[in-house]
Parts: structure tokens; sequence; C-alpha cells
């Protein structure tokens, strides 16, 4: 590969010689600061080899033609120093590294003469190397840290970030590479003083994800990326030569032979499930923590500061899994997660904001309905006194705004086959795009008009798909998604814990403009008020109310979360045999008996303190805990782990507390203190 040095100064290429040699000779290397270092850029001594590394810079306006005269004159005037000066170490190997083109020894007239040059100065030096331009670019090529570094100069048309920069609209000198993500440069800083220790807060969306701060006067501060959209898709796209790019929207679902983008990975969290991108296989959790690291470089970025910490928002049907690999995709992305919040109890900190709305006059109950790319939380609180009392959450994790374009895209494939048979479509991943694009249409207008250009028939002709939704077709595609959300909406009557009347209905995630959603909202919740001013952002407001709390920068109000799952125990004696305490024996007790740790929707922080007692009657026998996590919104159950527990004869009293912190996190301890057995176990 063939770079531009004429973009550098002498002091950058010195800088780019140091690096390079540093690379290849190792940490044993010393490298030199710009000034009197008696002109050499780096000295290393390897396996008893004392190196010198000299770079020389030819300010030129060509690539072409031959360069020796210069490079003879320079590398004679470094080789006088040596020989003018005794008392200078002279070194066993010598590198001379110039960004001059030399001709090639065929045409008589630059290697041959270095060679011959070189020759003339062994007796003061053994070793002699020099580096021209060709062999520097060959270096340069194949370390790829130094390239990468350089590459903003190094870097010219015709590139892979030339190319890249293109697709993004972007020339490639604006572009720069951190690891392996290319990124726009030279954000615009905002002069803003953040405070110590700044909390990030987040919300990792499904289809997108918004970032803010709470800054120390209590006003937010939305951080967009380098397009200045605060809404950013979550996707990476990824292309053949190991680059990627993070939230463009252009390439939300674009899968090429070059470029492939991976999207919706929040509700593949805890599962497993790999993505094949060119022959690499990437976890959903590796997906997620990219999206995670590139949303705090651009809050790095705009505020000229490094964030550590930040507060995040959770699907309120995340089970215990899918939580702690959330908050690890945070932690490899370098971030502390500070607190985890529900979706829906983070939205709802935007009643405050509405206008009506007097901080203490009364007891409100509202409910927060969430619906985003990929999933759907309720939450319904009561708030009074500036205390947001959650009463209950509960949700799907398989339903958002992205099952809306998949069902528009089966009925689009459906109506293909039919008028269209003989046009084999592979990739669908425009036919997306566009699916998403008419149902935010729809929320709007009464028709709208599907639309692929240039698809090619049988006979090699070029046609363009039309095809007319109208909102009744469109309700009548979406079906099974509206009968989903309605249930769920009717469900809360008798599921919310809470006996006053709903007050208010606040709308949030895009996946609420969705007019059925709307309508079923309406329909379920008569005359009741819906707050819907704040749909794309509710739940980042709220996180970021919420860090600004933590970070003493707003009014205090108290929320109080709840933990959404049951914890639950169960015991056996024999393989397959399941049994309860409470008084029972092991030995004699019927299989599926379960008994709950504590209360479900418990208020976090959670404290159980259950004493349970097993009868034996023989010795050296055990007892085997089962824990198992039970979901409170559609029953499933997770088998979390299993302790074996020594038992005494006659009645062993078996003590389980139950720790569970306002991020959810959960220690459980096990203990028969009658034969001072104790187990600690952290289930997330």
């Amino acid at each position: 590969m063939e770079y531009d040095f004429y973009k550098f100064s002498p002091s950058e290429f010195e800088r780019l010689v140091q690096s390079l040699y540093q690379n290849i000779l190792g940490d044993e290397s010393i490298v030199f600061g710009l000034g009197p270092d008696g002109g050499r850029e780096l000295t290393c001594r390897y396996h008893d080899q004392y190196t010198v590394v000299q770079a020389k810079y030819k300010m030129r306006d060509s690539k072409t033609g031959d360069k020796y005269a210069w490079v003879e004159k320079s590398f004679k005037g470094e080789m006088a120093k040596f020989i003018e000066q005794p008392h200078i170490k002279k070194p066993e190997h010598y590198i001379f590294v110039t960004n001059c083109i030399l001709s090639a020894v065929e045409t008589i007239g630059g290697r041959d003469k270095i060679e011959y040059l070189k020759q003339r100065y062994l007796y003061i030096i053994p070793k002699i190397t020099i580096i021209s331009y060709d062999e520097l670019c060959a270096l340069i090529t194949n370390n790829y840290d130094v390239r990468i570094a350089f590459q903003h100069h190094l870097f010219q048309p015709g590139d892979l970030l030339e190319k890249f920069g293109c697709k993004l609209g972007k020339d490639a000198n604006s572009l720069i590479l951190f690891e392996k993500e290319i990124r726009v440069k030279n954000q615009h800083l905002r002069q803003i003083y953040l405070g110590k220790n700044p909390i990030l807060a987040i919300d990792f969306g499904t289809s997108y994800s918004t970032v803010a701060v709470m800054k120390p006067n209590g006003f937010m501060d939305f951080v967009p990326n380098y397009a200045g959209d605060i809404l950013i898709p979550s996707t990476v796209t990824f292309f053949r030569e190991g680059k990627f790019i993070v939230g463009h929207s252009p390439f939300k679902y674009v899968k090429t032979n070059s470029l492939v983008t991976v999207s919706n990975v929040k509700r593949s969290l805890g599962s497993k499930q790999q993505y094949n991108i060119f022959q690499q296989l990437y976890s959903p959790e590796q997906i997620a923590t990219l999206i995670i690291k590139s949303l705090k470089l651009n809050a790095e970025e705009i505020y000229g500061t490094e964030f550590f910490n930040v507060l995040v928002s959770k699907p309120a049907n995340f089970n215990l899994l899918q939580t702690k690999c959330l908050r690890e995709s945070f932690e490899e992305a370098g971030l502390k997660v500070v607190r985890i919040i529900d979706e829906g109890t983070a939205a709802s900190s935007t009643f405050a904001k509405h206008s009506e709305y007097i901080a203490g006059e009364e007891l409100n109950t509202i409910v927060a309905i969430d619906l985003g790319g990929g999933t759907f939380d309720i939450s319904v609180l009561e708030i009074q006194d500036n205390v947001y009392d959650t009463k209950r959450v509960f949700g799907d994790n398989n339903l958002g705004g992205f099952d809306f374009d998949e069902a528009i895209l089966a009925y689009v494939k459906n109506y293909m086959n039919q008028q269209f048979p003989m046009i084999l479509i592979e990739d669908y991943s425009a036919y997306l795009y566009e699916a998403e694009r008419v149902k935010k249409i729809l929320s709007k207008a009464e028709t709208a008009t599907f639309i692929i250009q240039d698809l090619q028939n049988q006979n090699g002709n070029l046609i363009d798909l039309k095809i007319e939704i109208t909102r009744t077709l469109f309700s009548k595609i979406t079906e099974n998604q509206n009968r989903k959300i309605k249930d769920y909406l009717k469900n809360i009557f008798f599921k919310s814990g809470s006996d006053s009347k709903i007050s208010k209905i606040i709308l949030s995630g895009q996946g609420s403009k969705i007019f059925t959603v709307r309508e079923a909202v309406e329909s379920v919740f008569q005359g009741i008020e819906i707050i819907d001013e704040f749909c794309e952002n509710a739940v980042t407001i709220g996180n970021a109310e919420h860090a600004g709390i933590l970070q003493g920068f707003c009014n205090q109000i108290l929320v109080l979360n709840v933990f959404n799952s049951a914890i639950t125990v169960a015991t056996s004696t024999k393989e397959g045999r399941l049994s309860g305490f409470k008084e029972i024996s092991v030995d004699s007790v019927e299989n599926g008996y379960r008994e709950n740790l504590f209360k479900p929707t418990s208020t976090l922080p959670v404290y159980s303190n259950e004493t349970f007692v097993v009868q034996h009657k023989t010795a050296k026998q055990k007892c085997r805990i089962h824990l198992f996590e039970t979901s409170i919104s559609d029953n499933v159950e997770y088998d979390l782990i299993h302790v074996d527990i020594p038992l005494h004869i006659g009645a062993n009293h078996i003590k389980i507390i139950t720790d569970i912190n306002v991020n959810s996190q959960i220690k459980i301890k096990v203990c028969n203190e009658a034969l001072e057995f104790s187990k600690i176990i952290n289930l997330n």
C-alpha cells in the first residue's frame, strides 16, 4: 500500500518513525523527544547490539523522480557527526529512514548508488540500513498499531478510509480510527463543567439509543453523535476489512458482500445467539459493548472529559441473566453502572414536567407505557410528595416497534410471491428499511406507499414495486401485535397492585406513536389524559434526572423501584424429586412444591430472612437447595443454582437470607448453623 507523506511536517514524520521502530524493536527501545538529542530518534540495545534510528524528512510535492542526491547529502552529514565527534558512541546498527523515492537498481540511479555509499562507512558502523519510500510504506502496512495512530496523515484517495468516507458522506481527512471504529473527528467541544465524576445517562434501546448528562445547574444536556442526531441507531456496520461504524442510519438494514449491519441486539442479550460477521463470531453482548463504547466516546469528545460512571435503564421484564449481561456490556465499555432502573419507571419522571402537575398536592396513580423498538414495558406508579412508588412493572421482551416492521415485511413477501413469483430476493434489508418508513408515515397519514425500485424480472427488465398500504390494511397486517398490546393493557386493572384510580397515562418509546397502539391505549383507558410529548426521549430524561439526583444537582425525589421476579426455593434429596420446606419431611413430600423467598414485586432494596425446617431420619444425608427465578409477566421459570446442604438426624433449621440491592443484584446466604454450614451465593 502507498502512503502520502507530503501531509506530514518534519516533527510528525520523526514521531512516525519513532513509533514504527518502537513497535518493531520492542520495549527496550528508548524514544527521544524533539530537540538536541544527538540527531537520533530512537536507540535500542537488543541482544547486545546497540541500534540507532535516524529520520530525515524531505519536503516534496511529487512522489516521482530520483531523490538520491538529497539522501546522499543528508546521510553523509550524519556520518560526519560520528567521524568528527569521537565521543559520540557508535552503534553496531544504524538505521537511516527517509521518505525519499529511490529508483530501482535496474534503472541505475538510486538503489545501486545507496549500496556503494553504505560500503564507504562500514569501517565506522558495521551494519547500516537505509529505508526509503517504498520500504517505509511496507513497514507501515505491516505494523497495524502505528498505521492506525497516524492514519489521518497516511490514508489517501483510493484507500479504505476514503471508501468508507464516501459511504458516510465524509472526506477521508475528517475520519479517524479508534481501535477499529471509524469515527468523525473534530467534534465541537461544549465548555460545560459537569462536576466531579460525572454520570452519563444512557437509554440503550433495541432500535435507537440516547445519551444525556445532567449539568450542575439542574438542566439536562442531550449528547448527539457526529451528525448532531440525538436518536442514535443501535447498529454496528462491519466492513469486510474489519473496520466498523456505529449508529449510521443509512446502513441500518444493509447487508452486502462488503458490509454487514447488525441491529436489534438488545432483546438477544443473555442468549446463546452468535453473529457470523465475515467468518468472525460476535455475541450480542460484544455488539452491545461496541455501541456503548461509541456512545461513551461521543460524550467524551463533546465535553472534553472522561466518563467512568453511568446510570442505565432496562426493560421491566429483563430476567437476572439479561440484566447481568446488560451491566457487563457497559462495564466492558469502561463504565461503572451506578444505578439500574426500569424503563417505565424512568419515563414516569416526565409526569412532573406536565403543566398541570403540582408536587405533593394529592396522590396520583399513573401508568407509564413504553413501547420501544424491541421491548414493551408497563409500569404502574403512585406519586405523592415527590415520592415515585412503583407498584408493578410487567411487559414483553419480544414485542416492539420492530415487530410491526416485520409484519409489514411478511405481507410484502407474500404479495411478491403472488405477483412476481419469478423474482427471487435473498436480502430483504432494504425492505425492512422501507417497512419502517411506511409505519412512521401511517402514524400521521391515512395511506402510505411501500416502494422498492429497480427489481429485475425474469425477462431482465427493471420494474418498481409499489404497494399501497392503508391504515385499515396496516391494522389487519399487525393484528397479532395489536392484540398482545391490548391484552397487556387490560391486565393492568388486576395486576397493578394499586387501588387508586388512574390519573394519567404516559407514553414513551417511538413505538407508542404507532396509531394502532394509540388506539389501543385510548380504548382501554377511556377518558384518561394521555401525556405523549416526550415519546422518543422520556426514558433518557428520567435517567438524566436520576443521575442528577445522585450527583446532588436536582431536587430530591424518592424513586422506589420493584424487583419484578420471584425467587423460588425448593429441595431435593433424590434425583428429580423436589419438595418444599416448612415442617415437611423430605422423605415423604409430593413433587413440584415451591416456596417464594419474599413477596413478588417487592420494593427495592429487598431483605428477607426465612428459616425452614427439614425433618430427616437417617444420618449422612444432604438436602439439595434449588433456586429459581420466575418472571411475573409470563410465569417463565429460569433455573439459577443449586446448593447441597448437610443434614443431621431430626429437625434441621435451614436459614436462607436474601439481600437484593437497588440495582437488582442478589446475594443469598444459606446456613445450617447446627452443622456450622454456610454458603454465600451471588446470583448476578
